[in-house]
Order: structure tokens, then sequence, then C-alpha cells
């Protein structure tokens, strides 16, 4: 048979590495586990990626690609703030299905920091918050030039409501006794961030607005 050319054996990787970090979570993946999945040795394996956190991040920047040019689609596709934060929010929730307990991991690193000892899962987990607090900036800026918000301070405001949702998600699931989040854990929290996104937009909005609605 023929050799997988070095892309497509390191995307082979990636791939697998998905499945385990999304099902069984990230502490709980190991680079020897990745291996058998894909019936490799450990050594063929650290030949593309040195350790699990050098895997991660790469798969972190798959993931950030896959959502990162969205904002322009949400501008085009949908009108005022609340829409368009909503919308982020979907894409958030699409990838939480897709990728569950990655997601998860992710999401809890950067609001429990104490939770996680590593630095360099803490490096990982501050870029995707990082990106998510860019897009959010984008919608808050769009909405102070046209008027629909007050002048704000729009990173602060950004990180702050990044940071709200991320701990709504993590109080809905450490909330739950059970070990295994279902999606109906997931939905709940999802409605919850939405109807926050509606109130977190009404403290901002200009007051003139608020009067005509």
């Amino acid at each position: 048979m023929e050799a997988l050319h070095p892309e497509d054996k390191k995307r082979e990787i990636i791939e697998a590495a998905i499945k385990r970090f999304s099902h069984f979570g990230i502490a709980k993946t190991t680079l020897s586990e990745i291996a058998d999945d894909l019936q490799i040795s450990k050594a063929n394996l650290y030949y593309y990626f040195q350790d699990k956190w050098t895997l991660l991040e790469t798969i972190v920047e798959v993931l950030m690609e896959e959502t990162g040019g969205r904002i322009e689609e949400i501008f085009q596709h949908y009108k005022g703030v609340t829409q368009q934060l909503q919308r982020i929010l979907e894409i958030k929730f699409i990838l939480m299905e897709k990728y569950k307990l990655l997601t998860l991991n992710l999401n809890d690193a950067n609001v429990m920091y104490s939770r996680v000892l590593d630095p360099k899962f803490r490096k990982i987990s501050a870029k995707v918050f990082e990106m998510e607090c860019s897009m959010v900036k984008q919608v808050l800026e769009q909405g102070i030039k046209s008027g629909e918000l007050e002048t704000i301070d729009v990173l602060k405001t950004s990180k702050l409501y990044v940071t709200t949702i991320r701990g709504l998600c993590v109080s809905g699931i450490y909330a739950n006794p059970s070990p295994i989040v279902e999606m109906d854990t997931i939905k709940a929290i999802h409605k919850q961030q939405m109807l926050l996104t509606k109130i977190f937009v009404n403290g901002i909005i200009r007051e003139k607005i608020t009067k005509e609605q």
C-alpha cells in the first residue's frame, strides 16, 4: 500500500485526535491512544507532533479557520447587534455539537484557570478566547458606528461579554451531577446564552433607540 503524503498523514492524525478529544476530553486523551487508533507507533506520531499540546494547538488553528472567517457573513445576513451576537452563539453551538468535550474543555480552561496547570494549555485556550473577543469586538464597533450602541470601551466590553457567556456554560455543565455531558444540557445553556445576549445588548443600547422601541 502506498504511503501517505506527510501532509495527508498529518491531517489523518489531526482528525483522529479531534475524535478522541471530543469524546473523552483533553485531559483524558494521550498520544499513545491516538497512535493506537491510527495503528501507528508513538514514535511515528512524535515525528509530526512533539507533544499533545503541539497537536492541540494545530487542532485549535483548524477550528479557528472554520469559524474565524464568518464575521463578514454575519454582517451581511444579520441586522442589529443582538442578532449578530446570537449568530456567533449559534456558530459556537454547532461546534459544541460536533466537538463536544474538546470545545467544552477549552471553554473551561479559560474561565477556570486553577483547574488547568499546564501553561501550554492556558496559552492555547487564551488564543480561542481572543478570537471570540475579536469577533464580538467587531460587532460592537459596527453597532457604535451605526448609532445603535452607546460609545463604549469595545475591548473591555467584548471581554466581559465572552467571559460571561463562557461562565454560563461552565456553571451549567458543573451544576449537572452526571459525568456525561448530554446535548439537552448544552441546548439549555445555549438558550440561556441567547437570552443573556438580549439583556446584555439592552444595557449598552443608545437611549433614544430604547425609547423608540
